[in-house]
């Protein structure tokens, strides 16, 4: 395996998960007042319990990754177990239910709960498998550039084209609009989680890990 297609396989890890994350940094509070319906005390409320659930959901994550061993490595696999998920509830999250104020309120707090945990599913194996990947500290900070290279266009792609795209999509119907853009970047982000587990390989055992480790 290239050094070069490493690099670009993992970097893009963090694009895939920004096309999702970064829209809902941005628009989620937009789309749950104006588009779903939340009141905006609700909708805050919501994204504060969903932060203390994250918070507990990460810490789950980190100790279940130090607890797998398979053939394809303790990280790699998660890239493909969180890809479907993450997809499937990105779409749920951007779905606006034929529901009364109170189901659509519990409909946001789980589809969201959900997407934030598919998320953790591959982003702290993300974040952890670089001293995996290998030993070489030159070849550890490439891998690292490259994926905040990725993040920032990510972001910047998020910045530029969700809101052009979710009036193309929507032709004065938003719900519609949000629903189509985010179901394309849930599957972008799918072949791209893939793309990263075809395109990096853990090679560095964990003693050796620990050994060369500052």
């Amino acid at each position: 395996m290239g050094k070069w297609s490493k690099r670009i396989g993992y970097g893009i890890g963090d694009l895939g998960c920004n096309l999702v994350f970064s829209t809902m940094a941005s628009y989620l509070m937009i789309f749950y007042t104006d588009v779903f319906g939340i009141a905006a005390t609700a909708a805050g409320t919501l994204m504060l319990v969903t932060k203390v659930v994250d918070a507990l959901t990460d810490t789950g994550m980190g100790l279940i990754v130090d607890k797998t061993h398979t053939r394809w490595g303790q990280g790699r696999p998660y890239f493909l177990i969180g890809a479907v998920p993450f997809a499937i509830f990105t779409v749920m999250t951007f779905y606006v239910p034929n529901f009364g104020s109170g189901g659509r309120l519990i409909w946001a707090y789980v589809t969201y709960c959900l997407l934030c945990t598919a998320y953790t599913v591959v982003n702290i194996p993300l974040n952890t498998i670089v001293p995996r990947l290998t030993s070489d500290l030159h070849e550890r900070n490439c891998l690292v550039a490259s994926r905040m290279i990725c993040a920032m266009f990510g972001t910047a792609l998020v910045m530029t084209i969700t809101t052009p795209l979710v009036s193309y999509f929507g032709k004065g119907d938003r719900g519609r609009g949000y629903l189509i853009t985010m179901s394309i970047y849930g599957v972008a982000a799918m072949f791209i989680f893939v793309l990263t587990f075809l395109s990096t390989k853990e090679v560095v055992p964990p003693a050796v890990r620990r050994a060369i480790l500052p």
